[in-house]
């Protein structure tokens, strides 16, 4: 150590008190308060001095003792903490990190993954991870396996922080994810962790669907930095192991995740789980070809598109139980609303699936049963159930139903479905959910017009809700959607200037004390959106003064109505007077 270094005062104490742990841990117990204190004191000039002999020390404490570590895990990170991973490789050496990594408590294994982590500043430190076998192996390990979430989401992120870095579509070399995807031992981790057929698990069922889920998720991150590495066969007979079956092996680590590992039939949430998986390999690629082939390719190769489309379109086809056909039909929706708004041109000319019947004996078709009509268009049938689902209980939304009505092209909606479907979208009963819906169809003029010719109560209905607090989100809906069309060029401006009662309900200040002066009371929120919503047109008036019958004279009384505030000028009176 620089003798021109002052170190803290508990140095010594504090070097004396690790010592006497390691000759007698049983009988020593750590002082967390001497431990902590010299941690708050270190200042940054002293953490590289202190590395070579107190590191070390802490080190081999820390595989001793009989207490809670974290203070002792917290000093180390500190001390380390500018340093680089070449800096630490000399103290951090391959059985250094494997055996924290396979320490029995939570703070070492942080520990280690925090070391490792440095490793992801550069492609040359990722490099040096994927050549120690076992460490890349227990990652996995505490990934897929650890009974600790926290564990388990920081190797996540550290595998997949090494695999970006090292990514060869990133001038990485590759190293990384060779390691992981072409060693036959770390390999087959996926397969043993995560199928019912592999290794049994200490924490049972509950252990096991917990790795699929994180498989899940790591696979689907996997997905966007490189689609091609993971939809390729790697070691078939690996993959043919653990396949659902012979006559449908496994072809590769998104085939075993997205249909080999787990079974829906009697886990509703892994079937939900899988379905948001399925979204979000669609979206990893989102709208454009990146790849040689895309989610989109693999999910209908697979069957997997098709099924889940039908899982929304007949839920009852793929469950006998009432609640899973709601659960799986919701997910399902929220999947087809990915796919439409990515890919509105493979949906428009795609067919409806043929839907199972193998759960509907009065309904299984025979020898003598007739061929199979040509399907409809995939869109019809998306809309007609839409309908269905609007007609069944107008009060109770069925809002990823609804998602996938915002997310159809305007120009099916308006070309082939003028009114069938959004003329059925009712304003009564009180649902900010159909209100918000109809906010994202107004954004075509079209389909504005169309909807309130069929609703001629459509203002009348949103200004009642708007001036009621006790429906404060469908008031607040309300005032969204007229922000909204506002912001639609002129012709929306112009239907918000001249819809009867429209502006001047703007202008009107509500009154402070119907608010209370609680800003989460629903008076006081409605009152903010109300004056948000007239700022908003007062902008799209300013751009189109010139375009917009009245707007010169719209613009002089609302520039006199935001001069005095949310509450207006009788309000800064009541105020003023109250303060006197």
């Amino acid at each position: 150590m620089s003798s021109s270094t002052n170190f803290p005062n508990a140095l010594q104490p504090l070097t004396d008190h690790l010592n006497a742990i390691l000759s007698n841990p049983s009988d020593t117990p750590l002082d967390v308060g001497l431990v902590e204190t010299f941690t708050a004191k270190l200042t940054e000039n002293q953490l590289k001095p202190l590395i070579p002999s107190l590191v070390p020390l802490i080190s081999s404490t820390l595989f001793v003792l009989h207490e809670d570590p974290s203070s002792l895990t917290t000093l180390l990170r500190s001390l380390l903490s500018t340093t680089s991973f070449s800096d630490i490789l000399p103290l951090a050496t391959p059985e250094i990190i494997l055996q924290t990594l396979s320490a029995p408590v939570p703070p070492i294994q942080h520990l280690g993954i925090a070391l490792l982590q440095k490793a992801t500043r550069a492609v040359s430190d990722a490099g040096i991870i994927a050549s120690w076998t076992d460490v890349i192996k227990k990652l996995l390990e505490l990934m897929l396996a650890s009974e600790d979430t926290g564990v388990s989401s920081k190797a996540l992120d550290l595998l997949l922080c090494l695999l970006k870095v090292d990514s060869p579509k990133t001038n990485g070399t590759g190293l990384v994810w060779r390691r992981i995807l072409e060693d036959r031992g770390v390999y087959e981790l996926f397969f043993k962790l995560c199928s019912w057929d592999g290794d049994a698990l200490p924490g049972g069922k509950r252990a096991k669907t917990e790795g699929q889920g994180r498989l899940l998720e790591f696979v689907a991150k996997l997905a966007e930095l490189d689609f091609d590495a993971i939809v390729a066969s790697r070691f078939p007979e690996i993959e043919e192991k653990y396949s659902i079956s012979a006559e449908d092996p496994c072809q590769g680590l998104l085939d075993f995740a997205a249909r080999h590992a787990i079974r829906v039939d009697d886990d509703v949430m892994m079937h939900m789980l899988l379905l948001d998986f399925y979204a979000a390999l669609l979206n990893s690629a989102g709208s454009a070809p990146t790849s040689a082939e895309r989610p989109l390719d693999y999910l209908h190769k697979s069957g997997i598109h098709g099924s889940t489309i039908g899982s929304y379109l007949a839920p009852e086809a793929y469950s006998d139980d009432f609640l899973t056909q709601g659960f799986v039909e919701s997910k399902a929706a929220e999947y087809i609303a990915t796919y439409v708004s990515l890919h509105p041109k493979e949906l428009l000319a795609e067919p409806t699936p043929e839907i199972p019947d193998s759960r509907q004996p009065k309904r299984r078709r025979t020898s003598d049963a007739p061929p199979r009509a040509e399907p409809k268009p995939l869109t019809q049938a998306l809309l007609e159930r839409i309908q269905f689902r609007i007609e069944e209980s107008a009060q109770h939304p069925h809002s990823p139903s609804l998602g996938i009505l915002t997310s159809l092209p305007p120009s099916l909606l308006t070309a082939s479905y003028p009114t069938s479907v959004i003329s059925k979208i009712p304003l009564s009963p009180p649902q900010a959910s159909y209100i918000s819906t109809l906010s994202s169809l107004f954004s075509t003029r079209e389909i504005y017009f169309a909807y309130s010719a069929a609703h001629p109560e459509l203002w009348n209905t949103l200004l009642k809700y708007a001036s009621t607090p006790a429906l404060r989100n469908e008031a607040l809906a309300s005032l969204d959607l007229i922000e909204k069309l506002s912001q639609n060029g002129v012709w929306g401006l112009r239907e918000v200037l001249e819809s009867p009662g429209v502006m001047t309900y703007l202008i009107t200040p509500n009154s402070r004390y119907a608010a209370g002066g609680d800003p989460e009371s629903s008076a006081f929120k409605i009152s903010v959106k109300k004056w948000e919503t007239l700022n908003a047109i007062e902008r799209v008036l300013r751009e189109w003064r010139n375009e917009v019958p009245g707007a010169t004279g719209w613009g002089v009384v609302i520039a006199e109505r935001m001069r005095v505030g949310v509450w207006g000028s009788r309000a800064i009176g009541e105020v003023a007077t109250a303060e006197m």
